[in-house]
């Protein structure tokens, strides 16, 4: 087995705390692939060894400051840095400095393939090699315990959903508090177009000419973007939970705000917890019969659905194209649209009386997780990616 070398940094940022421990799920299974995994302390690694810097590569989950990308650029400029993001570019773009003859060796890799056209589109130096940019969709995670098929009938839990929950209208007082008005009405349009045409692509709104008043400003569009980003998942993420409320479904959620998901939704059937961690969440799914999965308005395929499956139960999700390419409806998941989610109790209850269809949808789900999501797939694409950046890398520098 090849040897090889992780370099990875303490305080990566999201606005999900999990990741962490994805970062260290991946440097667990980079190690089992005969890895050693080194922090990377620029005050003391900057003379990387070149048999060490031959088979190295940076990795980490989340977003660094720009700052010390730079530092570590301009210090070991031969070190591919491999960033996996859960978060759109736009939430961090900063604009790419002039590079003069300078070669960036940074190498993104996005679970949403809509982000890598991003990248692409706003990079400055668009004829400057190399650029590379991956599309790799999230593994899914196996809680300890799991470790053979629990039938439906040893599941207690009906239905699970665990997830963020924020009042889309105390977004829309927040923007029209802090921001200029000229911006906020951009804003509200923006708003107004994305939840009266459900997929729309936000970036490519912003970027075509929604944002007349900061057009040329990167941080302005930026600011609209967090904004419209934000709302448009909290409107239909409490549309969808409003829709089972309202059809009486019992539904077991945690979240960050278990009052205000109770104040929105109204008087139900839901039983409302705080927040777990994500070890506690893996144990949940493996006591549901089906968990619910909501990320709309975005393409590919997050960490939860292979999750869910992994730990055996069926995911109920939104569809987006690489899902419905990747997975069977009612076969490997059960999708929803959030167009007719009227539709979406009647299904829930029908499958909760058929537990031998649930079974047989599980049971198909997870072996296809098993042999096609887990981290080591992931892991295993990384490494062979790296490799071809890096020969592009170092023919660039040559050159």
């Amino acid at each position: 087995m090849k040897k090889f070398t992780v370099f990875t940094v303490p305080g990566s940022i999201s606005q999900y705390n999990a990741f962490s421990q994805f970062n260290q799920y991946y440097l667990d299974t980079f190690r089992q692939l005969g890895g050693e995994i080194r922090y990377l302390n620029l005050m003391r690694d900057v003379a990387i060894d070149s048999q060490t810097l031959n088979q190295a590569f940076m990795f980490y989950f989340g977003y660094l400051d720009n700052t010390i990308l730079w530092d570590i650029y301009r210090s070991i400029p031969l070190l591919p840095i491999a960033n996996h993001s859960i978060d759109h570019p736009f939430e961090f773009f900063v604009p790419t400095p002039e590079l003069g003859d300078y070669v960036p060796s940074y190498f993104p890799i996005a679970f949403d393939p809509t982000w890598i056209d991003f990248i692409g589109r706003n990079r400055k130096h668009a004829a400057s090699p190399p650029y590379a940019a991956a599309f790799l969709p999230m593994a899914g995670f196996t809680h300890p315990e799991v470790t053979e098929f629990k039938q439906t009938s040893q599941r207690p839990l009906d239905l699970l959903f665990a997830g963020s929950t924020i009042d889309p209208e105390s977004l829309r007082r927040d923007w029209h508090e802090k921001q200029p008005a000229s911006i906020a009405r951009v804003i509200d349009t923006v708003v107004e177009q994305t939840t009266n045409t459900y997929g729309l692509p936000l970036d490519l709104m912003l970027e075509q000419g929604l944002n007349p008043e900061c057009v040329q400003n990167v941080s302005c569009i930026g600011i609209i973007f967090q904004y419209v980003n934000e709302y448009t998942r909290a409107y239909y993420r409490l549309k969808l939970l409003r829709t089972l409320a309202q059809a009486g479904l019992s539904v077991t959620a945690y979240t960050n705000h278990p009052d205000l998901l109770e104040r929105l939704i109204g008087a139900n059937q839901f039983k409302i917890y705080p927040s777990v961690n994500f070890d506690e969440l893996l144990k949940l799914m493996a006591q549901s019969k089906m968990v619910l999965n909501s990320r709309p308005n975005t393409q590919g395929i997050t960490e939860r659905i292979p999750s869910t499956m992994l730990n055996g139960a069926v995911s109920i999700n939104d569809t987006n194209p690489h899902l419905l390419k990747e997975f069977i409806e009612d076969q490997d998941v059960v999708f929803y649209d959030y167009q007719q989610l009227d539709a979406l109790p009647n299904k829930i209850s029908q499958l909760l009386s058929r537990p031998d269809e649930l079974d047989t949808i599980a049971t198909t789900g997870q072996q296809k997780a098993r042999a096609h999501h887990t981290v080591i797939h992931r892991a295993q694409t990384i490494l062979t990616s790296v490799e071809e950046f890096r020969a592009m890398l170092i023919t660039a520098h040559q050159r």
